[in-house]
Protein backbone atom coordinates (compact mmCIF):
# COMPACT_ATOMS: atom_id res chain seq x y z
CA UNK A 1 0.00 0.00 0.00
CA UNK A 2 1.39 3.54 -1.17
CA UNK A 3 1.23 5.42 1.40
CA UNK A 4 0.34 9.52 0.31
CA UNK A 5 2.09 12.20 3.19
CA UNK A 6 2.31 15.67 3.83
CA UNK A 7 6.01 16.49 3.75
CA UNK A 8 7.23 19.58 5.07
CA UNK A 9 10.84 20.35 4.52
CA UNK A 10 12.62 23.28 5.99
CA UNK A 11 15.70 23.63 4.31
CA UNK A 12 17.20 25.98 1.77
CA UNK A 13 19.38 23.24 -0.33
CA UNK A 14 18.33 21.45 -3.19
CA UNK A 15 20.27 18.63 -2.61
CA UNK A 16 18.81 18.20 1.14
CA UNK A 17 15.39 18.23 -0.62
CA UNK A 18 15.95 15.61 -3.54
CA UNK A 19 17.98 13.47 -1.00
CA UNK A 20 14.95 13.25 1.37
CA UNK A 21 12.56 12.90 -1.76
CA UNK A 22 15.21 10.07 -3.20
CA UNK A 23 15.16 8.19 0.32
CA UNK A 24 11.01 8.12 0.68
CA UNK A 25 10.22 6.74 -2.77
CA UNK A 26 12.92 4.03 -2.07
CA UNK A 27 10.17 3.10 1.12
CA UNK A 28 7.32 3.23 -0.94
CA UNK A 29 6.33 6.30 0.02
CA UNK A 30 4.53 8.39 -2.25
CA UNK A 31 5.45 11.95 -1.37
CA UNK A 32 2.47 13.60 -3.48
CA UNK A 33 2.59 16.86 -1.45
CA UNK A 34 6.14 18.24 -0.46
CA UNK A 35 6.37 21.57 0.30
CA UNK A 36 9.79 23.15 0.83
CA UNK A 37 10.54 26.41 2.84
CA UNK A 38 13.58 28.63 3.43
CA UNK A 39 11.37 30.67 5.38
CA UNK A 40 10.06 29.28 9.09
CA UNK A 41 7.50 32.02 9.46
CA UNK A 42 6.20 30.87 5.78
CA UNK A 43 6.11 27.24 7.12
CA UNK A 44 4.59 27.52 10.52
CA UNK A 45 1.45 29.32 8.42
CA UNK A 46 1.16 26.60 6.03
CA UNK A 47 1.52 23.61 8.76
CA UNK A 48 -1.10 25.59 10.59
CA UNK A 49 -3.25 25.96 7.30
CA UNK A 50 -2.62 22.33 5.63
CA UNK A 51 -1.35 19.89 8.00
CA UNK A 52 1.81 17.77 8.31
CA UNK A 53 2.74 14.47 9.00
CA UNK A 54 6.50 14.46 8.60
CA UNK A 55 8.61 17.78 9.15
CA UNK A 56 12.36 18.06 8.18
CA UNK A 57 14.16 20.81 9.50
CA UNK A 58 17.80 22.16 9.10
CA UNK A 59 19.07 23.43 12.29
CA UNK A 60 21.20 25.90 10.10
CA UNK A 61 17.38 28.11 9.32
CA UNK A 62 16.92 31.25 11.24
CA UNK A 63 14.32 31.84 13.98
CA UNK A 64 14.68 28.06 14.74
CA UNK A 65 15.04 27.66 18.43
CA UNK A 66 14.21 30.11 21.38
CA UNK A 67 10.77 31.74 21.36
CA UNK A 68 10.71 30.76 17.55
CA UNK A 69 9.20 28.02 15.43
CA UNK A 70 9.98 25.01 17.10
CA UNK A 71 8.17 25.96 20.02
CA UNK A 72 5.38 27.84 18.11
CA UNK A 73 4.80 24.46 16.29
CA UNK A 74 5.14 22.46 18.87
CA UNK A 75 2.52 24.42 20.84
CA UNK A 76 0.51 24.00 17.89
CA UNK A 77 0.90 20.96 16.89
CA UNK A 78 2.38 18.66 19.89
CA UNK A 79 1.52 15.39 18.59
CA UNK A 80 4.53 16.06 15.75
CA UNK A 81 7.38 15.88 18.66
CA UNK A 82 7.56 12.33 17.34
CA UNK A 83 7.35 12.92 13.44
CA UNK A 84 9.98 16.45 13.69
CA UNK A 85 13.44 15.49 12.33
CA UNK A 86 15.90 18.16 12.83
CA UNK A 87 18.74 17.90 10.31
CA UNK A 88 22.02 18.60 11.88
CA UNK A 89 26.01 18.16 11.56
CA UNK A 90 26.42 19.42 15.03
CA UNK A 91 27.66 16.84 17.66
CA UNK A 92 28.01 19.80 20.09
CA UNK A 93 26.29 17.42 23.38
CA UNK A 94 24.85 20.90 25.16
CA UNK A 95 23.68 22.49 21.61
CA UNK A 96 21.31 19.23 21.21
CA UNK A 97 20.61 18.98 24.69
CA UNK A 98 18.73 22.30 24.02
CA UNK A 99 17.25 21.07 21.22
CA UNK A 100 15.77 18.22 22.91
CA UNK A 101 14.63 20.68 25.64
CA UNK A 102 12.16 22.55 22.95
CA UNK A 103 11.06 18.74 22.11
CA UNK A 104 13.02 17.52 19.66
CA UNK A 105 12.96 13.93 19.85
CA UNK A 106 14.30 12.42 16.68
CA UNK A 107 17.57 13.87 14.37
CA UNK A 108 19.39 13.35 11.17
CA UNK A 109 23.00 13.66 11.26
CA UNK A 110 24.67 15.37 8.02
CA UNK A 111 25.54 13.91 4.94
CA UNK A 112 21.97 11.67 4.87
CA UNK A 113 22.86 8.16 3.53
CA UNK A 114 20.16 5.80 2.77
CA UNK A 115 21.15 3.55 5.45
CA UNK A 116 21.10 6.34 8.62
CA UNK A 117 17.42 7.68 6.69
CA UNK A 118 16.08 4.36 6.71
CA UNK A 119 17.08 3.73 10.45
CA UNK A 120 15.18 6.85 11.79
CA UNK A 121 12.45 7.44 8.92
CA UNK A 122 11.42 3.62 8.69
CA UNK A 123 9.51 2.96 11.80
CA UNK A 124 7.99 6.29 12.05
CA UNK A 125 6.15 5.77 8.35
CA UNK A 126 5.54 2.70 9.50
CA UNK A 127 3.49 4.33 12.58
CA UNK A 128 1.84 6.62 10.38
CA UNK A 129 0.60 4.11 7.79
CA UNK A 130 -0.69 1.88 10.99
CA UNK A 131 -2.23 5.36 12.33
CA UNK A 132 -3.57 5.65 8.52
CA UNK A 133 -4.89 2.19 8.36
CA UNK A 134 -6.89 2.10 11.32
CA UNK A 135 -8.09 5.96 10.82
CA UNK A 136 -9.66 4.33 7.49
CA UNK A 137 -10.76 1.47 9.69
CA UNK A 138 -12.00 3.64 12.12
CA UNK A 139 -13.98 5.65 9.64
CA UNK A 140 -15.35 2.65 7.65
CA UNK A 141 -16.94 1.60 11.49
CA UNK A 142 -18.70 4.98 11.80
CA UNK A 143 -19.96 5.33 8.17
CA UNK A 144 -21.36 1.61 9.07
CA UNK A 145 -22.82 3.28 12.17
CA UNK A 146 -24.19 6.07 10.46
CA UNK A 147 -26.04 4.35 7.98
CA UNK A 148 -27.72 1.94 10.17
CA UNK A 149 -28.09 4.19 13.07
CA UNK A 150 -29.07 7.39 11.28
CA UNK A 151 -32.25 8.35 9.00
CA UNK A 152 -30.22 10.18 6.70
CA UNK A 153 -31.51 10.81 2.44
CA UNK A 154 -29.90 12.91 -0.11
CA UNK A 155 -32.00 14.26 -3.40
CA UNK A 156 -31.18 15.97 -6.40
CA UNK A 157 -32.42 19.43 -6.81
CA UNK A 158 -35.36 18.21 -8.08
CA UNK A 159 -36.25 16.34 -4.84
CA UNK A 160 -35.66 12.89 -6.24
CA UNK A 161 -34.00 10.54 -3.71
CA UNK A 162 -30.38 9.90 -4.90
CA UNK A 163 -29.48 8.02 -1.93
CA UNK A 164 -30.92 6.58 1.86
CA UNK A 165 -29.55 5.01 4.49
CA UNK A 166 -29.87 2.23 5.79
CA UNK A 167 -31.96 3.26 8.65
CA UNK A 168 -34.11 4.97 6.41
CA UNK A 169 -35.12 2.06 4.39
CA UNK A 170 -35.98 0.50 8.02
CA UNK A 171 -38.11 2.90 9.25
CA UNK A 172 -40.18 3.67 6.09
CA UNK A 173 -40.50 -0.09 5.10
CA UNK A 174 -39.82 0.68 1.62
CA UNK A 175 -36.43 -1.15 0.27
CA UNK A 176 -33.52 1.09 -1.15
CA UNK A 177 -34.42 0.57 -4.66
CA UNK A 178 -37.98 1.24 -4.22
CA UNK A 179 -36.87 4.50 -3.04
CA UNK A 180 -34.00 5.69 -5.23
CA UNK A 181 -35.51 7.97 -8.07
CA UNK A 182 -38.44 8.65 -6.12
CA UNK A 183 -39.84 12.00 -4.74
CA UNK A 184 -40.09 12.23 -0.96
CA UNK A 185 -43.78 12.34 -1.18
CA UNK A 186 -43.65 8.48 -1.08
CA UNK A 187 -43.34 8.33 2.65
CA UNK A 188 -45.60 11.88 2.99
CA UNK A 189 -48.62 11.22 5.26
CA UNK A 190 -51.55 12.71 3.97
CA UNK A 191 -52.46 14.68 7.91
CA UNK A 192 -49.35 16.78 7.16
CA UNK A 193 -50.34 20.68 5.67
CA UNK A 194 -49.20 20.77 2.07
CA UNK A 195 -48.12 24.22 3.75
CA UNK A 196 -45.35 22.56 5.27
CA UNK A 197 -43.71 21.23 2.36
CA UNK A 198 -43.78 24.30 0.82
CA UNK A 199 -41.67 26.24 3.78
CA UNK A 200 -39.45 23.07 3.45
CA UNK A 201 -38.81 24.14 -0.19
CA UNK A 202 -39.14 28.14 -0.30
CA UNK A 203 -36.32 27.78 2.86
CA UNK A 204 -33.76 25.21 1.13
CA UNK A 205 -34.02 26.73 -2.45
CA UNK A 206 -32.52 29.97 -0.53
CA UNK A 207 -30.17 28.29 0.82
CA UNK A 208 -31.01 27.95 3.97
CA UNK A 209 -31.54 25.39 6.74
CA UNK A 210 -34.97 24.38 7.03
CA UNK A 211 -35.36 22.05 10.99
CA UNK A 212 -38.99 21.09 12.06
CA UNK A 213 -40.96 17.99 12.66
CA UNK A 214 -42.29 15.60 10.33
CA UNK A 215 -44.98 12.85 10.50
CA UNK A 216 -44.17 10.37 7.73
CA UNK A 217 -46.10 7.09 6.15
CA UNK A 218 -44.48 3.79 6.50
CA UNK A 219 -45.27 1.38 3.87
CA UNK A 220 -47.42 -0.79 5.26
CA UNK A 221 -50.02 2.11 6.27
CA UNK A 222 -48.73 2.92 9.73
CA UNK A 223 -47.17 6.28 10.53
CA UNK A 224 -43.86 7.63 12.02
CA UNK A 225 -42.07 10.95 13.67
CA UNK A 226 -39.29 12.00 12.95
CA UNK A 227 -37.47 15.81 13.27
CA UNK A 228 -36.13 16.52 10.53
CA UNK A 229 -33.02 18.78 9.31
CA UNK A 230 -32.26 19.83 5.40
CA UNK A 231 -29.49 21.56 3.92
CA UNK A 232 -28.35 21.94 0.62
CA UNK A 233 -25.97 20.31 -1.03
CA UNK A 234 -22.72 21.85 -2.83
CA UNK A 235 -19.93 20.56 -5.29
CA UNK A 236 -16.42 21.87 -5.28
CA UNK A 237 -17.55 24.92 -7.31
CA UNK A 238 -20.04 25.89 -4.84
CA UNK A 239 -23.15 24.77 -6.76
CA UNK A 240 -26.02 23.81 -5.43
CA UNK A 241 -26.83 19.84 -6.39
CA UNK A 242 -29.19 18.88 -4.38
CA UNK A 243 -30.22 18.69 -0.65
CA UNK A 244 -29.20 15.91 2.37
CA UNK A 245 -31.79 15.34 5.38
CA UNK A 246 -30.55 14.44 8.57
CA UNK A 247 -33.84 13.04 10.84
CA UNK A 248 -34.03 11.63 14.77
CA UNK A 249 -36.95 9.16 14.72
CA UNK A 250 -39.52 11.32 17.43
CA UNK A 251 -42.06 8.57 17.49
CA UNK A 252 -42.24 7.61 20.89
CA UNK A 253 -41.82 11.45 22.06
CA UNK A 254 -44.80 12.31 20.11
CA UNK A 255 -47.13 9.44 21.09
CA UNK A 256 -46.29 10.46 24.70
CA UNK A 257 -47.22 14.21 23.85
CA UNK A 258 -50.13 12.92 22.29
CA UNK A 259 -51.55 11.29 25.15
CA UNK A 260 -51.23 14.22 27.13
CA UNK A 261 -53.91 15.76 24.39
CA UNK A 262 -56.27 12.95 24.80
CA UNK A 263 -59.32 13.18 26.82
CA UNK A 264 -58.86 9.84 28.52
CA UNK A 265 -62.98 8.97 28.62
CA UNK A 266 -63.58 9.71 25.17
CA UNK A 267 -61.23 9.30 23.11
CA UNK A 268 -61.26 12.91 21.79
CA UNK A 269 -58.76 15.59 22.21
CA UNK A 270 -58.70 17.88 25.39
CA UNK A 271 -58.67 21.49 26.22
CA UNK A 272 -54.91 21.50 25.82
CA UNK A 273 -55.34 20.17 22.01
CA UNK A 274 -57.49 22.37 21.59
CA UNK A 275 -55.77 25.36 22.52
CA UNK A 276 -52.66 23.99 20.53
CA UNK A 277 -54.73 23.56 17.86
CA UNK A 278 -57.10 26.44 17.53
CA UNK A 279 -54.51 29.54 15.79
CA UNK A 280 -52.69 27.01 13.77
CA UNK A 281 -55.82 25.51 12.12
CA UNK A 282 -57.49 28.81 11.73
CA UNK A 283 -54.17 30.49 9.89
CA UNK A 284 -54.30 27.31 7.76
CA UNK A 285 -57.75 27.50 6.52
CA UNK A 286 -57.55 31.11 5.48
CA UNK A 287 -54.26 30.60 3.56
CA UNK A 288 -55.46 28.03 1.50
CA UNK A 289 -59.10 30.14 1.52
CA UNK A 290 -60.93 27.80 3.00
CA UNK A 291 -63.88 28.64 5.54
CA UNK A 292 -62.61 28.13 9.03
CA UNK A 293 -65.47 26.29 10.96
CA UNK A 294 -65.61 26.12 14.69
CA UNK A 295 -68.95 23.95 16.61
CA UNK A 296 -69.42 24.40 20.22
CA UNK A 297 -72.22 21.27 20.60
CA UNK A 298 -73.74 20.56 24.17
CA UNK A 299 -75.72 16.93 24.71
CA UNK A 300 -78.88 17.77 25.40
CA UNK A 301 -80.49 17.31 28.69
CA UNK A 302 -77.24 15.54 30.07
CA UNK A 303 -77.64 16.25 33.97
CA UNK A 304 -81.21 14.96 33.78
CA UNK A 305 -79.67 11.57 31.97
CA UNK A 306 -77.24 11.06 34.29
CA UNK A 307 -79.59 11.85 37.26
CA UNK A 308 -82.06 9.01 35.72
CA UNK A 309 -79.71 6.54 34.11
CA UNK A 310 -76.64 6.73 35.98
CA UNK A 311 -73.14 8.13 35.46
CA UNK A 312 -72.47 4.60 34.24
CA UNK A 313 -75.01 4.93 31.38
CA UNK A 314 -74.17 8.97 31.04
CA UNK A 315 -70.50 7.61 30.81
CA UNK A 316 -71.54 5.42 27.68
CA UNK A 317 -73.50 8.21 26.06
CA UNK A 318 -70.56 10.10 26.04
CA UNK A 319 -68.31 8.02 24.30
CA UNK A 320 -70.49 6.89 22.23
CA UNK A 321 -71.68 10.69 20.90
CA UNK A 322 -67.71 11.29 20.63
CA UNK A 323 -67.56 8.06 18.29
CA UNK A 324 -70.19 9.71 16.08
CA UNK A 325 -68.62 12.25 15.89
CA UNK A 326 -65.26 11.97 14.86
CA UNK A 327 -66.38 9.23 12.42
CA UNK A 328 -67.78 12.37 10.58
CA UNK A 329 -64.84 13.93 10.70
CA UNK A 330 -63.89 13.93 6.51
CA UNK A 331 -60.35 15.71 6.30
CA UNK A 332 -56.83 15.65 8.07
CA UNK A 333 -57.54 19.36 9.12
CA UNK A 334 -60.80 18.42 11.47
CA UNK A 335 -60.51 17.86 14.80
CA UNK A 336 -63.11 16.71 17.91
CA UNK A 337 -62.51 18.03 21.41
CA UNK A 338 -64.41 17.30 24.52
CA UNK A 339 -63.99 20.48 26.22
CA UNK A 340 -65.46 19.72 29.75
CA UNK A 341 -68.84 17.31 30.68
CA UNK A 342 -70.96 17.04 28.16
CA UNK A 343 -69.51 19.97 25.96
CA UNK A 344 -67.65 18.97 22.85
CA UNK A 345 -65.45 21.32 20.32
CA UNK A 346 -65.43 20.57 16.53
CA UNK A 347 -62.99 22.77 14.31
CA UNK A 348 -63.41 21.79 10.16
CA UNK A 349 -62.59 23.55 7.02
CA UNK A 350 -65.48 23.98 4.56
CA UNK A 351 -65.50 25.49 0.70
CA UNK A 352 -68.63 27.31 1.65
CA UNK A 353 -71.32 28.33 3.82
CA UNK A 354 -73.43 26.19 2.60
CA UNK A 355 -70.96 23.34 2.59
CA UNK A 356 -70.74 23.71 6.35
CA UNK A 357 -73.81 24.01 7.45
CA UNK A 358 -74.64 20.42 5.96
CA UNK A 359 -71.59 18.93 7.37
CA UNK A 360 -72.94 19.85 10.53
CA UNK A 361 -76.56 19.32 9.92
CA UNK A 362 -75.03 15.34 9.38
CA UNK A 363 -73.32 15.40 12.45
CA UNK A 364 -76.80 16.51 14.19
CA UNK A 365 -78.63 14.09 12.46
CA UNK A 366 -75.90 10.97 13.17
CA UNK A 367 -76.12 11.69 16.96
CA UNK A 368 -80.39 11.57 17.23
CA UNK A 369 -79.98 8.64 14.61
CA UNK A 370 -77.95 6.57 17.72
CA UNK A 371 -81.08 6.36 18.77
CA UNK A 372 -80.02 5.81 22.90
CA UNK A 373 -82.78 6.22 24.75
CA UNK A 374 -83.49 9.82 26.86
CA UNK A 375 -87.19 9.42 28.57
CA UNK A 376 -86.00 13.30 30.06
CA UNK A 377 -85.32 15.04 27.36
CA UNK A 378 -87.93 17.72 26.07
CA UNK A 379 -86.14 17.92 22.61
CA UNK A 380 -86.78 14.40 21.31
CA UNK A 381 -87.30 10.32 22.56
CA UNK A 382 -83.60 9.87 21.84
CA UNK A 383 -80.46 11.49 22.74
CA UNK A 384 -79.64 14.77 20.93
CA UNK A 385 -76.94 17.66 20.93
CA UNK A 386 -77.69 21.23 20.14
CA UNK A 387 -74.60 23.27 17.81
CA UNK A 388 -73.42 26.87 17.95
CA UNK A 389 -71.18 27.58 15.08
CA UNK A 390 -69.23 30.42 13.82
CA UNK A 391 -67.74 30.61 10.33
CA UNK A 392 -64.58 32.66 9.35
CA UNK A 393 -64.15 33.44 5.54
CA UNK A 394 -61.29 35.81 6.03
CA UNK A 395 -58.99 37.06 9.57
CA UNK A 396 -59.67 40.79 10.96
CA UNK A 397 -58.43 42.62 13.16
CA UNK A 398 -59.93 41.61 16.10
CA UNK A 399 -60.50 38.14 15.31
CA UNK A 400 -58.93 35.97 18.09
CA UNK A 401 -59.97 32.67 19.90
CA UNK A 402 -61.76 33.85 22.61
CA UNK A 403 -63.73 36.16 20.66
CA UNK A 404 -64.90 33.01 18.16
CA UNK A 405 -65.23 31.28 21.39
CA UNK A 406 -67.79 33.20 22.80
CA UNK A 407 -69.96 33.90 19.62
CA UNK A 408 -70.45 30.50 19.17
CA UNK A 409 -70.95 29.36 22.98
CA UNK A 410 -73.64 32.85 23.16
CA UNK A 411 -75.09 30.86 19.74
CA UNK A 412 -75.08 27.44 21.70
CA UNK A 413 -77.31 29.41 24.35
CA UNK A 414 -79.63 30.53 21.36
CA UNK A 415 -79.89 26.88 20.21
CA UNK A 416 -81.17 26.31 23.35
CA UNK A 417 -83.55 28.69 24.28
CA UNK A 418 -84.85 27.69 20.84
CA UNK A 419 -85.85 24.37 21.62
CA UNK A 420 -82.43 22.33 21.10
CA UNK A 421 -81.44 19.42 19.15
CA UNK A 422 -80.81 22.03 16.38
CA UNK A 423 -78.19 24.60 14.54
CA UNK A 424 -77.34 28.52 15.22
CA UNK A 425 -74.95 29.74 12.81
CA UNK A 426 -72.88 33.18 12.56
CA UNK A 427 -70.25 34.29 9.93
CA UNK A 428 -68.06 36.75 11.60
Amino acid sequence: MRLVLKIIILDDSRIIRRIIEVHLDELDVHQDEVECFDDSNEALIYIKENDADIVFCDEAMPNISDDGFIKQLFQFRPDLQKSFFLISSNDDKNTLQEFKDLGIQRFLKKPIDEKNFNHFIKKEIEQIRLKAKNSLITLKHQKEMIDKHIIISQTDLYGRITYVSKAFSQISGYSKSELIGCPHSIVRHPEMPSETFEDVWKTIKSGKEWSGEIKNLRKDGTFYWVHSTINPIYDENKNKIGYTSVRVDITDKKKIEELTRIDYLTGAYNRRAFNDLFDQSLKSAIRVKKVFCFILLDIDYFKKYNDFYGHPNGDIVLKAVTQCLMKNLNRSTDFCFRLGGEEFGIIFQADSHKEAVAYTEQMRSAIEALKIEHKKSNASEYVTASFGMVCIDELKENTSQSLIYNQADNLLYDSKNSGRNRIKMKIL
